[in-house]
């Protein structure tokens, strides 16, 4: 099959994700593992649209690695080889993988990795550790210094973020679209907001009723975001903003129960996770037109996993509609595990 027509098969399916009724009944999901035989620990950051992987191996300070075609490839010897840990943090559809890396003293120094050859440094005008929020098409990186000083890097050239004031503020950035939007919160510890940065301007979100904190998760290409809005009580209800219009995500659990919103694709797919208000019973949550989904309840019935597996968390979601989410096998209930689900039709 050519790449176009594999692209129009793609187009089709995607169109229909979102725009009609009947989609809902017809998708369903086939699974594949995320696994690695040798490690169990390992931690999920970045899924492209070709269904490439990145992440970590350890909770904090680990080991790099790319997840393509169900093989790990171990990137700490790319990126370098002379230090203890190496995290990635992204990687875009050009297959550029964005990063931090350093040793015990926790003095973390960003990275640029291109598919092939050297790892290009991110170095900022002020010598401060780094954390790295992401990567687009364009290789425009963000991320913030360990002051909270949010960040967008290209090129070598960095251009500081501008952030919502008050007393104790702080900033950090989530993700960038590829027009340069980005997504992320800022604000005083007590109030602080969801927000986007376009140009030289930061746009608070806002909250919605009766709540006094938002965080904003993630972005498309249409400038709508997705996070949380969270009430005095610290209950999470996941939200779409969309020209300018702040919009609560339904909770499988019904208006009493809370959630919390992490990805959108370019169609407006959006995923997170729905729970009870005693904070137990999380579901992995796909919503489409407004439509809270159980990703669980998806799974293809042909799949020989479909049985055994529920799903109770979402970390990524692609413009292919592919998700990386976290499971739990009922022969062995006591291991979470991340899965990609692919649409099939």
């Amino acid at each position: 099959m050519s790449s176009a027509n594999r692209f129009s098969i793609i187009l089709v399916a995607a169109t229909l994700l979102v725009t009609t009724g009947t989609a809902h009944a017809q998708l369903r999901f086939r699974l594949t593992p995320i696994t690695n035989s040798d490690v169990r620990e390992f931690e999920i950051a970045g899924l492209n649209d070709k269904g490439e992987i990145v992440g970590y191996i350890g909770s904090f300070g680990g080991r790099a690695y790319l997840w393509k075609n169900g093989t790990y490839v171990d990137l700490a010897p790319r990126i370098d080889p002379h230090v203890l840990y190496t995290e990635t943090r992204g990687i875009n559809n050009r297959s550029f993988i964005v990063g931090i890396r350093g040793n015990s003293d926790y003095f973390w120094r960003g990275f640029l990795l291109p598919p092939q050859g050297q790892r290009i440094d991110i170095v900022l005008p002020t010598d401060r550790p780094v954390f790295i929020g992401g990567v687009n098409n364009r290789n425009q990186v963000i991320g913030m210094t360990d002051e909270g000083r949010p960040f967008v890097w290209r090129d070598g050239l960095t251009k500081w973020l501008s952030e919502v004031p008050g007393t104790n503020a702080f900033s950090y950035t989530n993700n960038i679209n590829n027009l340069g939007t980005i997504v992320g919160t800022s604000g005083p510890v007590e109030a602080y907001r969801a927000v986007i940065w376009k140009g030289s301007t930061v746009t608070d979100l806002g909250v919605l009723s009766g709540d006094n904190r938002s965080e904003g998760r993630d972005i498309n290409d249409s400038d709508q975001v997705v996070g949380s809005s969270i009430s005095p009580e610290s209950l999470h209800r996941a939200f779409l903003w969309s020209d300018g219009q702040l919009t609560e995500l339904p909770s499988l659990h019904g208006p009493a129960g809370g959630s919390t919103a992490h990805g959108i694709n370019n169609w407006g797919a959006a995923i997170g996770a729905s729970y009870a208000a005693d904070n137990r019973d999380f579901r992995a949550t796909l919503w489409i037109n407004g439509q809270a989904l159980d990703l669980s309840s998806l799974v293809a019935k042909a799949d020989p996993l479909q049985p055994y597996v529920t799903f109770e968390q979402t970390y990524y979601i692609n413009n292919r509609g592919q998700i990386v989410a976290a499971g739990r096998d009922s022969r062995e209930p006591n291991v979470g595990k991340p899965y990609l689900l692919t649409p099939t039709y």
